[in-house]
């Protein structure tokens, strides 16, 4: 859970997923709300496709005014030599067109205005191709809200395929961060104390 009551639910679905079209249903009973994606994330081996290795990050910054600026994804580890290609796939939510933001891989500008609302409502997914700009190990993307008044990143995956087979498959899962504090900037937290304060001023005046 991040500021302004956005949230991100991650679901392990391995031993549910089956081959062909898979189907999610979302109930939702907040008339003020409702759910911006549904977002699969599937890994699979294909012996005809090069081996590729993903790195894969999920999570929700609340990037905003009242908060910071920029929010960063490292993908951590040494590539080895030989690769094909490299796709860096981002998806975020609550960015407005016009409002410009900014997204780099390893300090390399890839696109502006990235947070547009182009892949659904207040939504949007999209790949980039990074080959030129990685690193040797620890590659990085930043976004940066800009003029966004408030931005969520969700997910950042990076897929680096490899002209030849590079051994065995693995996953390496890292243990989910743990909040250390408050997940809703201070400004927020105070505007609505406030907020109660004030209501709660109405109603004894009332009585």
């Amino acid at each position: 859970m991040a500021a302004y009551g956005i949230a991100d639910y991650v679901y392990t679905v391995t031993d549910s997923i089956s081959p062909g079209t898979n189907k999610v249903t979302v109930t939702y009973h907040n008339p003020n709300g409702g759910p911006y994606s549904v977002v699969m994330v599937a890994v699979y081996n294909d012996q005809d496709l090069p081996q590729t290795r993903y790195w894969i990050a999920e999570g929700n910054h609340a990037i905003s005014r009242l908060s910071k600026d920029t929010s960063e994804v490292r993908f951590s580890g040494v590539l080895p030599d030989g690769i094909a290609n490299a796709t860096l796939y981002t998806m975020m939510i609550a960015g407005n067109e016009g409002e410009i933001d900014s997204l780099y891989f390893n300090s390399h500008l890839l696109g502006e205005d990235v947070g547009r609302r182009k892949s659904g409502a207040y939504f949007d997914l999209n790949s980039w191709d990074v080959g030129e700009y990685l690193n040797a190990e620890n590659n990085t993307v930043i976004f940066d809200r800009g003029d966004e008044v408030y931005l969520h990143p969700f997910n950042a995956v990076l897929a680096v395929a490899y002209q030849q087979d590079q051994g065995e498959d693995y996953i390496t899962i890292k243990d989910q961060a743990e909040l250390t504090g408050t997940s809703i900037p201070l400004p927020v937290i105070l505007i609505l104390a406030a907020s109660i304060l004030f209501f709660v001023y109405r109603f004894m005046r009332k009585k």
